[in-house]
């Protein structure tokens, strides 16, 4: 109960989502074929990844042998969802439907939902970092929640943009007759920014 407190309180406060700059906008990216130690987690610094890359735009990440294809915000966050859980009618494009129990990357900010900066097991990972006591709350599918594949948890990196693999969980949990969330990471990890 404690945890989904904070996690409104803090989700009321993120404003401006759509606002703020898109993904491939001004976030470096490590370039095609780099391999980056660490895996974001308090205790993995030999974890690698490699971040393939097109031009400019990042494609995928690849760790442990598995490839995480990139998923920009916009395609999660481009439609209406409405927040009404009696709502049965299925608001989902088969666009992303078709992500479900998919191995994604997405690139966004951390906004910390469970543990301490050096051991954050659990954060809602939101596309912009406009947060302001007068924002307006993020939409269901405008942020993910994440969830550490490790016990030690991520390493928080405030007002950084960081790049979490994992995969992804979709639709409503409803909860105490509210939907609590629409889209969640499992088993996910963290390439470090630089």
């Amino acid at each position: 109960m404690h945890r989904r407190w904070i996690l409104a309180i803090g989700l009321c406060a993120v404003g401006g989502l759509t606002a703020g700059c898109r993904e491939e906008e001004r976030a470096p990216v490590p370039a095609s074929g780099a391999l980056i130690r660490g895996g974001g987690e308090a205790d993995s610094a030999t974890q690698a990844f490699r971040v393939v890359r097109k031009g400019s735009s990042m494609q995928a990440v690849e760790r442990g042998g598995r490839r995480y294809p990139h998923v920009p915000f916009p395609t999660l966050s481009g439609f209406f969802y409405s927040a009404d859980p009696k709502l049965t009618v299925d608001q989902i494009p088969d666009a992303v439907d078709a992500l479900a129990g998919q191995p994604i990357s997405v690139r966004g900010f951390m906004w910390p939902v469970e543990g301490d900066a050096q051991s954050m097991v659990q954060f809602a990972l939101l596309e912009s970092q406009l947060l302001c006591c007068f924002g307006v709350t993020p939409k269901l599918n405008e942020w993910i929640l994440v969830e550490c594949e490790s016990e030690k948890g991520f390493q928080y990196y405030p007002d950084r943009r960081v790049t979490v693999c994992g995969d992804l969980e979709i639709g409503p949990v409803v909860k105490n007759g509210k939907i609590e969330s629409l889209y969640r990471l499992k088993h996910a990890s963290m390439v470090p920014p630089k």
